[in-house]
């Protein structure tokens, strides 16, 4: 008797999930659930709520993750699509965009975005709202309290939209966030439409596959996170195995029970068991979920610390490079300076040599008229020794002569001495000069090599 009261139970518990699928999924709307429709419905034309800190739903430091996006052209919250969406947005641990092109742009402001967090809460407002069924099962709620739950979640989505005017708006926030950093999308925040497509920070779209070109630095996480999302599959197998099982042993029950009569404490033991059992299942998916939803969060980080690290080299780099631009022009600067300095050292010798060649052309006039006056003094002296036995008034005149040449000899070997001095003045004017332009040729080889290093 007491199987074929489980089975029964069982049974109604079937058929009232199935009526509750079928209310919640769109294929039966009751009025209560189209009064809740028009409800949202209003919500919707309304407005988001600027901070919904009432909601039991939200965390419990009031900074919860945002869903951007447009809920203006659904038809009802059952919508398929609609859901089909959320899933999209939450499924993946981002923080996504449901866009579509009805609503302003008017919230796409700094002090309207909170920070991101409690991305977990709002994965558990969606799955309470996507598993109603399951999770009212042994349970006495009502439809009432199906419908509240469901109220709840569409305000506290509501109170956590952004709008976008269209797809091409989402893009282009997405686009500028990515490459300047602003505040209107977090990092590593992507979008998805009410298709189920994704849009990159770039605004390119992948219609739905989720992965982009190029995004294979994860490789083994990503396959990590397939054995897990496997292994997940087999416990859900399992589940289904374990309920199929369990209406087995339910029909057993019931004939056993008219052979038999009413010993039925083995088949309550073996119950039991299998209920236990299927705790313990469901237990272990939900360790395996969380793994994966760690693994994905760790990928996620990794790829943030690979942009960083990405960024801080390519600062680095270029860094360097205006480094070595600058020491480059250091050194243009001093080999133009010492070229400046070589040509008017050059120029100075050139001006040194010509002085030098007049100077020289003097000196050879010089000499030229020193010999002249000495052999106007020696045929002086010859014609005195002549003339002195003529007369002593003409040897007075001839002795006046030769003291005159005399000292004519004396200034002309004087202007001679001081033009020898001032030759080798010149010449040791050259002899620095020359050394100076020496030295300067050999820094600007060093300056060359120099500049062939950098």
């Amino acid at each position: 008797m007491r199987s074929m009261a489980i089975e029964a139970s069982l049974e109604a518990l079937a058929v009232r999930r199935d009526t509750i699928d079928d209310e919640v999924g769109g294929g039966v709307l009751t009025a209560e659930i189209l009064e809740e429709c028009g409800r949202v419905d209003q919500l919707i034309k309304e407005g988001p709520v600027r901070h919904p800190d009432t909601d039991p739903l939200n965390s419990a430091d009031g900074n919860d993750g945002l869903i951007f996006g447009l809920l203006s052209d659904l038809v009802h919250p059952s919508h398929k699509k609609y859901y089909q969406a959320i899933r999209a947005a939450i499924g993946r641990q981002h923080l996504e965009a449901v866009v579509d092109t009805e609503l302003p742009a008017r919230l796409l402001s700094k002090e309207d975005i909170p920070t991101n967090s409690g991305l977990r809460r709002a994965e558990d407002c969606v799955k309470a709202a996507n598993h109603v069924p399951s999770h009212l099962q042994g349970s006495n709620a009502s439809r009432r309290s199906i419908i509240e739950l469901i109220q709840k979640l569409h305000r506290w989505l509501l109170g956590k939209t952004v709008v976008a005017d269209s797809l091409a708006q989402a893009c282009s926030v997405l686009y500028h966030s990515g490459r300047r950093n602003l505040p209107a999308m977090p990092s590593g925040t992507k979008a998805v439409t009410l298709e189920g497509d994704k849009i990159a920070k770039i605004g390119n779209m992948s219609n739905g596959q989720g992965a982009f070109p190029g995004d294979s630095g994860d490789v083994w996480d990503a396959q990590n996170v397939d054995s897990i999302k496997a292994e997940l599959a087999q416990k859900d197998e399992e589940i289904a195995r374990i309920e199929e099982e369990l209406r087995e042993l339910t029909g057993t029950d019931g004939a056993s029970n008219e052979a038999v009569g009413d010993d039925d404490d083995p088949m309550d033991a073996m119950l039991e068991m299998a209920r236990v059992e299927m705790g313990s299942l469901e237990e272990i998916k939900r360790v395996a979920e969380e793994e994966v939803n760690r693994i994905e969060a760790s990928i996620e980080a990794s790829r943030g610390s690979l942009a960083e690290l990405e960024m801080s080299l390519i600062r680095e780099w270029k860094e360097a490079l205006d480094n070595i631009e600058g020491e480059v022009c250091k050194v243009r600067q001093q080999r133009d300076t010492l070229r400046g300095k070589r040509e008017a050292l050059e120029a100075d010798l050139d001006r040194v040599r010509t002085t030098l060649t007049s100077q020289e052309s003097n000196l050879e006039e010089l000499r030229r008229a020193l010999e002249e006056i000495v052999d106007e003094e020696k045929a002086m002296e010859a014609e005195l020794a002549a003339t002195r036995e003529a007369g002593e008034g003409a040897a007075e005149e001839l002795e006046a002569r030769v003291a005159e040449a005399g000292a004519r000899r004396e200034q002309a070997a004087t202007r001679l001495h001081e033009a020898g001095q001032q030759s080798k003045g010149i010449v040791d004017r050259c002899n620095e000069l020359k050394a100076a332009v020496t030295k300067e040729e050999h820094r600007l080889q060093q300056l060359r090599y120099r500049h062939m290093q950098l």
